[in-house]
């Protein structure tokens, strides 16, 4: 716990200390005076915390790593909070400086590209921290596809890993319908079309057919189905397709 509470004692801002000594009342049943005893500061210390900008560092120590030894849980809950916050912001930073360098006027094709590419690692890297900016990274994107489009560029594939959840639900229809229509042949030109990794409509072309293929009965009432012929927004009743109750 000595290395916990050297490492992070100095990362934690006046309010944070402040919210660590909440734990630390709380658990005293609000003995203020206890609490600053268990700390080792004297009670005075504790209400000139209104008035000053900073806690020195001596006294975060003493707070974590009471807070720590005393309300473990609660501590590493917030201590957790408070990184995933901290990470959330500069990461939301980066994406913007990217994506504002991406869309700057009259931006060359080579150098919008080498942008995307930055932007896209950037996102794998950090995957995790995207879905607490899925609007954020959903109306950048958005817009990065129109200027790809206006610069008649291809933007690289996106991963897996960066899919929004919402973007998938979106998707998963169409796909659904190519896969169906095109087969498993061409799951490149249909991921293309869509924008979507290679590797997504390969997965849910396999869950699609191979179930399919195992089951003579349900592979012979394909045929009767002509979908290869209908247009891309046709409605197509895939529970009787597939032989199954709604």
């Amino acid at each position: 716990m000595s290395y916990l509470v050297e490492k992070y004692a100095v990362s934690l801002s006046k309010d944070d200390v402040i919210e660590l000594f909440g734990v630390l009342e709380e658990a005293y049943g609000g003995n203020i005076s206890r609490a600053c005893r268990e700390c080792g500061i004297q009670r005075k210390t504790r209400y000139d915390w209104a008035r000053v900008l900073n806690i020195n560092l001596s006294t975060k120590k003493r707070i974590l790593k009471m807070a720590v030894k005393t309300a473990p849980a609660k501590t590493f809950d917030f201590l957790l909070s408070r990184s995933e916050e901290a990470a959330v912001e500069m990461f939301s930073a980066y994406l913007s400086h990217l994506y504002s360098k991406a869309m700057v006027e009259n931006i060359d094709p080579r150098s919008f590209i080498k942008v995307v590419n930055a932007l896209q690692k950037i996102q794998n890297e950090h995957s995790g921290l995207i879905w607490h900016l899925e609007e954020e990274v959903g109306d950048m994107m958005s817009h990065i596809r129109e200027r790809a489009k206006a610069l008649r560029v291809s933007l690289p594939e996106e991963t897996v890993d960066t899919i929004r959840p919402s973007r998938l639900l979106e998707i998963i229809p169409s796909v659904v319908n190519g896969i169906t229509r095109m087969g498993t042949g061409r799951a490149s030109a249909l991921a293309r079309d869509l924008g979507i990794p290679t590797r997504l409509v390969q997965a849910m072309a396999e869950a699609i057919f191979v179930p399919t293929a195992q089951s003579p009965e349900i592979a012979q009432s394909m045929p009767q189905y002509n979908l290869a012929g209908l247009p891309p927004t046709a409605d197509v009743d895939y529970h009787t397709i597939w032989g199954r109750d709604p």
